[in-house]
């Protein structure tokens, strides 16, 4: 693997935030579903914006890095560079590790300067600092703890852990990632404190980009943890879908 980008503060810290880019993988099934025509390109945009919101409140958090890890095919735009560049530490998979198995990540992370590290798999843009900080406290206690989010669907979008790391990865096996509550089980089985973060909806679906589009559109600009880059973009798709619903 290669580092596309590091800043100054790349491997500078001991704890990190470590955000896995990920584009929305809409599972459209029929005409009716909100979103279901949208084309790739405002995809696009709309990926680059939930993955903005997301690191911009992960950069509120004083002490850690924040790491974004992407594959090879999926290099952030440039524009995005531009504007995240300063504050972001960059790393490039190759598409060798496209997807992320267990073993992978586990030798991925290990590889990493850090002690404490947040994971996070769904680029959901109302996480908030508070979240994080409250996470690194519970890893920085005498207990052993590990921190999880799901999304509604069993699916692990959020993992909190201290070093070692491997052998966490390792000992879980494959059903990690290809098992519906797969990671929960396993978080179970260590000898831990489990400290489970709110579940989120899983964003693979226009009926759930919808319903993400709502939640912001009742959200207030002045709130600390208002997602100004995704509320952008669904007012786009309004303006530019008015005569449909929601991108149809």
């Amino acid at each position: 693997m290669s580092a596309a980008h590091r800043t100054e503060r790349g491997g500078s810290r001991h704890f990190a935030i470590m955000i896995f880019a990920k584009q929305p993988e809409l599972q459209r099934t029929g005409g009716d579903e909100p979103y279901a025509a949208l084309p790739w390109d405002d995809l696009d945009r709309l990926s680059n914006a939930l993955m903005g919101d997301l690191i911009e409140q992960a950069c509120q958090v004083g002490g850690a890095d924040v790491v974004l890890v992407y594959h090879s095919s999926a290099r952030p735009s440039d524009e995005f560079l531009r504007e995240f560049g300063d504050i972001v530490r960059y790393i490039e998979l190759p598409e060798t590790a496209k997807p992320l198995n267990h073993t992978v990540l586990g030798e991925f992370i290990t590889s990493q300067p850090y002690q404490r590290l947040i994971l996070v798999f769904e680029n959901y843009p109302l996480l908030s600092p508070q979240l994080f900080l409250k996470t690194f406290s519970h890893l920085g206690s005498e207990e052993e703890k590990i921190v999880i989010g799901q999304t509604f669907d069993g699916e692990c979008f959020f993992l909190g852990l201290r070093s070692p790391f491997h052998a966490f990865f390792h000992e879980g096996g494959q059903e990690l990632f290809n098992k519906p509550f797969g990671m929960l089980s396993h978080v179970c089985s260590q000898n831990v404190i489990v400290c489970p973060v709110q579940p989120i909806l899983p964003l693979t679906s226009g009926y759930q980009l919808a319903t993400l589009r709502e939640l912001i559109a009742g959200m207030d600009e002045s709130d600390p943890i208002y997602p100004k880059h995704s509320a952008t973009v669904f007012k786009f798709f309004d303006k530019k879908y008015k005569n449909r619903k929601h991108g149809q």
